[in-house]
């Protein structure tokens, strides 16, 4: 009886321990998975992080301006650069 009793033991371990196993090997696919998902999208983000700057540069803007025939006006210079206090000529 006891002999029965260790076996019975020792083979809900091992079953046990088979499926512990099992488990492991299901997470470490799913976090395999994951970090691939994960390199696809930061390659992503970064070819659109490239595309909108590409779009959004200076010369880019400026052309497309052209082509749909807008005229861009930039700040004049006193709107861009207030003069301070110290830069106007002293007064008596």
């Amino acid at each position: 009886m006891r002999i029965a009793l260790v076996i019975l033991l020792l083979t809900a371990i091992g079953v046990g321990l088979v499926e512990i196993r099992r488990q492991e090997v299901v997470f470490q696919h799913e976090i395999q998975q994951l970090t691939k998902d994960q390199v696809r999208l930061g390659q992503e983000s970064w070819a659109l992080d490239v595309r909108l700057g590409s779009l959004t540069a200076v010369e880019a803007l400026r052309s497309r301006a052209q082509e749909m025939g807008l005229v861009l006006e930039g700040p004049t210079p006193s709107e861009s650069s207030p003069q301070s206090p110290a830069a106007e000529p002293a007064r008596d």
